[in-house]
Protein backbone atom coordinates (compact mmCIF):
# COMPACT_ATOMS: atom_id res chain seq x y z
CA UNK A 1 0.00 0.00 0.00
CA UNK A 2 2.68 2.60 0.55
CA UNK A 3 4.99 1.35 -2.12
CA UNK A 4 1.85 2.51 -4.43
CA UNK A 5 0.78 5.81 -2.20
CA UNK A 6 4.98 7.00 -3.03
CA UNK A 7 4.79 5.54 -6.63
CA UNK A 8 1.81 7.93 -7.07
CA UNK A 9 2.91 10.81 -5.14
CA UNK A 10 6.24 10.36 -7.87
CA UNK A 11 3.71 10.46 -10.97
CA UNK A 12 1.57 13.00 -9.30
CA UNK A 13 5.36 15.21 -9.22
CA UNK A 14 6.30 14.36 -12.65
CA UNK A 15 3.06 15.13 -14.09
CA UNK A 16 3.74 18.72 -12.30
CA UNK A 17 6.93 19.29 -13.97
Amino acid sequence: LIERMKKNIQDYFKKKQ
